[in-house]
C-alpha cells in the first residue's frame, strides 16, 4: 500500500492511498484500488469528499506508488473541474 497527504492544491488537501486488492490465482485478478479524500480547510475537517476508485490491473502499474500518482493526478483534475466555473466567474 502507498499513501500520502498532499496540499494545499488550489485550497484543497488530498489524502490518497492505493493498495493491491485480490490474489493471484483467485477468481478476481489482482487490481489496484484507491481511497481518496478531499478537504478544503485541512485534513481534520469533518466535511470531505470521499471516494473509492478502481485504478486498474496489477499489470497497469509497476508498483503501488505509480498507482498512487495516477490517483493524485485524477484528484487534481477533479479539483480543477470543481473550480473552473468559479475561475470563469460563473
Amino acid at each position: 500500500m502507498a499513501g500520502r497527504i498532499t496540499g494545499p492544491y488550489k485550497g484543497f488537501f488530498i489524502n490518497a492511498s492505493a493498495s493491491l486488492n485480490g490474489a493471484s490465482g483467485s477468481a478476481n485478478a489482482p487490481h489496484y484500488v484507491g481511497a481518496l479524500s478531499l478537504t478544503e480547510h485541512g485534513v481534520d475537517e469533518p466535511r470531505k469528499l470521499e471516494r473509492l476508485v478502481e485504478l486498474g490491473s496489477v499489470t497497469d502499474f509497476p508498483d503501488a506508488q505509480s498507482a498512487l500518482e495516477q490517483l493524485e493526478g485524477a484528484a487534481r483534475d477533479y479539483i480543477d473541474e470543481l473550480l473552473s466555473p468559479r475561475e470563469r466567474g460563473g
